[in-house]
């Protein structure tokens, strides 16, 4: 039986190449994801023991914040220190450095850099030892007093500048002007993971960040023969309460462990897409199988006859799905090589610019892919396989086998339970959440649209056919003949582009959805008519308040209201809590109160979102812990409960209590009321005037601020349609690989119709409406299984403030369009070696 099967593999080996490309699809995205990740850690582990490797100790705060993704923002300490240290015996060096926020400006006036949908724009002192520096410079000086900067190699490059030239830099305190006397490498890297750096003398840099007097961290270099710990453990006891000393080889850990965190969910992003592939590639697989038992129901039949067992016929059908899988798994590492490198470029295009090394393609990524690769096929062949261990010799041998006209009752029972069992699955995990219940709803509901499919293929096809029958003549007739007489082919040749369509089509609702509702809840809660826009919505962006004050002086201006994003350790869970000015903050925004009033927000109480307030079980006159980067534990009052989270987020404090943290302050958005009488075109032009020395910031009236708060979807949008694209991909080569061998199935049938005056064109003709109407069967299913998951996603998502359920009706039907073009796309090669066929041959 090895040996028939290994001659049946190579007696169809053109049959089995579309679903060893559709295994290659599947993993060289798997694989692809694992070697970049991999390479990336890889060259930031050695980036960060390189630029560390001269550093014996670090002297930090104990106090620090989650911030999400694995990092983490850190507490600063008294420059004291650094003296206290120095003095330790066994210390050679010890350099105190700051950093903070920093926006260089490029020649043409605009930022480098947007910490809202990319790498971080920072700004960090100079070590003027240069071992303990983890910056080199690489043209020019290093930065020796005021009005000078250093930028890093990529940021330099990216703002057009070079040494001597004049430098706009945005930091905290304000805009100011500086000279680049130099240009630095992180390493031998261009820049810190594609992060905008602007360097600064020690003062300078304390003054621009706004922490004089402080250092978020100092270095130390130590004496020829003192070990690392035995440095630590003579420093730590001149150290206060809130400082410790740890090792140099714990700050790199330290480091490597922030970007293996960080990566991720970077991995865990691309792997999902990654899975979506192989779901679909099993479908193509599973249909490739079905249809080749089909074909081969003869040869079958006669090894049954011969004497070859059931279990025989089985095993043959499941090597033939090892070979398939070992090989398509293979060479879909080597295709994931080059898709790493795709993915290193797409980063490169966001402005991540990635520490260079080489590729690392481990073994756990080889065997990985190879046992995910060959297991998808395997578990796809499973049922072909036991289909063809059925087959009767003498009753297979007298006919070739027929599919059952009509499905079976059980048939259509387990595929309406599956539809209903995975929609509430989906629902409840949606609802709790649970992710993973979530996702196996939506499988569950994939696979029983693919068992109902053949019940519902008939009745569409003939509904879809009838324009093509009635416009096309004798060609549109046959075509929605052929894609009737043999539903269950045309609901598997349709599935997998099902998928691919239902997630594209859920995105958009989803995206559509979410879109107006930021338009409905951003136009009903905010009543400015002005505003000035960072565009960054967090730490690490935003403008200095120095430009609200500005812009509060103007004549044309009534009130003026900012906005800015920290972070609190709140009953000790990490989270971002939004800061505002409860003097006027509540003129511009109305976050809908429940409860409490505007005055009630001081330095010593919090407003809540309802919901949040209800998941912490307290109310009006209860307490909650708030721990800042400073180390206090302020224990604040709720006095005030609101329903709206657009504007305030979960938690609300006043800046006078933030500010009195000593943490950076930033305002991300500012709201402004106009005057009564005052023209908003004339107001505009003088709030211009005086953001033009902040280029981050854009000015913006009332509507155009609605319609670019919906508009900052558009980007993460068109990454999802990116990266659902494989799937359209994979879902084309099924509809090309079925077609094909419904080609060679169908030889002496066309064969006569050839021989009766079909012309070629005809027959090219023919195949190609088949798979338009397939392809539309399949598409329809997929925008009613795609509304479906749109509507459930913002079911349970209406107590965050999305509420409207919008249906885009013009980018579903491009959809569907694109789904016609794709079966004609997928039909040319089939249909042209349908029209080649050599007529007596064909009927021979």
């Amino acid at each position: 039986m090895i040996k028939t099967t290994l001659k049946s593999i190579r007696g169809h080996l053109g049959r089995l190449v579309a679903t060893a490309a559709a295994v290659i699809l599947g993993i060289s995205f798997l694989a692809g994801t694992l070697i970049f990740t991999d390479s990336v850690q890889k060259a930031f582990d050695d980036l960060f023991a390189t630029v560390f490797e001269t550093t014996d100790a670090q002297i930090r705060s104990t106090e620090t914040i989650n911030a999400g993704f694995g990092f983490e923002v850190r507490g600063r300490i008294s420059e004291t220190v650094l003296a206290d240290v120095r003095a330790v015996e066994g210390v050679a060096a010890a350099e105190g450095f700051v950093q903070g926020t920093a926006t260089v400006i490029d020649s043409q006036g605009d930022p480098i850099g947007n910490p809202g949908q990319g790498p971080p724009t920072f700004g960090f002192s100079w070590s003027d030892d240069a071992e303990l520096n983890q910056f080199t410079i690489s043209q020019g000086r290093s930065p020796a007093g005021p009005g000078e900067v250093v930028l890093d190699a990529n940021t330099t490059e990216v703002g057009g500048y070079a040494v001597g030239d004049s430098v706009t830099v945005l930091a905290t305190s304000g805009s100011e002007s500086f000279e680049l006397v130099g240009v630095a490498k992180f390493g031998e890297s261009n820049s810190l993971g594609g992060a905008t750096t602007a360097l600064f003398e020690l003062r300078v840099a304390q003054r621009l960040m706004e922490a004089e007097g402080q250092l978020d961290a100092v270095s130390v270099r130590g004496e020829v023969g003192v070990s690392q710990q035995a440095l630590v453990d003579a420093i730590s006891p001149v150290l206060g309460d809130g400082v410790e000393a740890i090792t140099g080889a714990e700050a790199t850990a330290d480091s490597q462990d922030q970007i293996a965190t960080a990566l991720t969910f970077i991995n865990v992003f691309l792997l999902a897409f990654a899975g979506i592939a192989l779901f679909v590639s099993a479908f193509v697989i599973y249909n490739t199988f079905a249809i080749l038992i089909a074909q081969r129901t003869q040869e079958l039949a006669l090894l049954r006859a011969i004497g070859a067992s059931r279990l025989q016929v089985v095993g043959s059908v499941f090597l033939e799905a090892l070979i398939v899988g070992l090989v398509g798994s293979a060479l879909g590492v080597l295709f994931g090589v080059l898709l790493s490198n795709g993915l290193s470029a797409m980063l490169d295009a966001f402005g991540v610019d990635l520490p260079s090394g080489g590729l690392v393609v481990g073994s756990s990524t080889i065997l990985v892919s190879l046992i995910v690769g060959t297991m998808v096929t395997l578990v796809s062949a499973v049922f072909p396989a036991v289909s063809a261990s059925r087959i009767a010799p003498l009753e297979a041998m007298r006919q070739s086998a027929a599919e059952a006209p009509k499905p079976s009752k059980a048939r259509l029972a387990i595929g309406a339970g599956m539809v209903v069992l995975g929609g509430i699955a989906l629902l409840v995990g949606l609802l709790q959440p649970r992710l993973d219940l979530a996702g196996g709803g939506v499988a569950a509901m994939f696979i029983g649209v693919f068992v109902l499919g053949p019940a519902i293929a008939r009745p569409v096809a003939r509904l879809l056919g009838a324009p093509i029958a009635r416009t096309r003549g004798v060609t549109g007739k046959m075509a929605r003949e052929n894609a009737m007489r043999n539903p269950k082919r045309t609901a598997r040749t349709a599935a997998a582009l099902t998928i691919g369509v239902a997630l594209v089509a859920g995105v958009t609702v989803l995206a559509s959805s979410l879109a107006t509702s930021i338009e409905d809840v951003v136009g009903q809660q905010f009543v400015g008519d002005v505003v000035i826009d960072s565009g960054s919505f967090g730490p690490g962006g935003g403008f200095s308040p120095d430009l609200t004050r500005q812009i509060g002086e103007l004549d044309q201006v009534e009130t003026v209201a900012s906005l800015r994003v920290g972070l609190a350790e709140i009953n000790g869970d990490g989270d971002f809590i939004v800061i505002v000015d409860p003097a006027v903050v509540f003129e511009l925004v109305d976050p809908g109160l429940l409860e409490g009033q505007p005055a009630d927000l001081t330095e010593t109480s919090i407003f809540l979102l309802d919901t949040k307030a209800d998941a912490l079980g307290v109310g009006l006159g209860d307490t909650l812990s708030l721990r800042f980067l400073d180390g206090v534990i302020r224990t604040l009052a709720v006095a005030g409960v609101y329903e709206e989270q657009a504007f305030f987020g979960n938690y609300t404090i006043s800046q006078g209590l933030y500010e009195s943290t000593g943490a950076e302050q930033l305002e991300f958005v500012a709201y402004v009321q106009l005057a009564d009488g005052a023209s908003v075109s004339d107001a505009t032009r003088a709030i211009d005037e005086r953001a033009a020395a902040y280029p981050n910031v854009t000015v913006q009236d009332r509507q155009e601020y609605i319609e670019s708060q919906s508009a900052q979807l558009d980007q993460m949008l068109g990454l999802i349609y990116g990266l659902l694209g494989l799937a359209l991909i994979i879902a084309a080569f099924g509809i090309a690989n079925t077609l094909r061998l419904s080609v060679i199935e169908r030889t002496r049938e066309i064969g006569l119709m050839r021989a009766v005056g079909m012309t070629r064109g005809q027959v090219r003709s023919t195949i190609r409406w088949e798979a338009v109407i397939t392809s539309l069967f399949g598409a329809l299913l997929g925008i009613v299984l795609g509304l479906f998951f749109g509507y459930a996603i913002i079911y349970a998502l209406r107590d965050q403030g999305v509420s409207s359920f919008s249906v885009p009706v013009v980018p579903l039907a491009v959809v569907v369009l694109l789904a016609a073009v794709i079966g004609v796309l997928s039909s040319l090669l089939p249909a042209r070696r349908a029209a080649k066929q050599n007529i007596l041959d064909a009927i021979g």
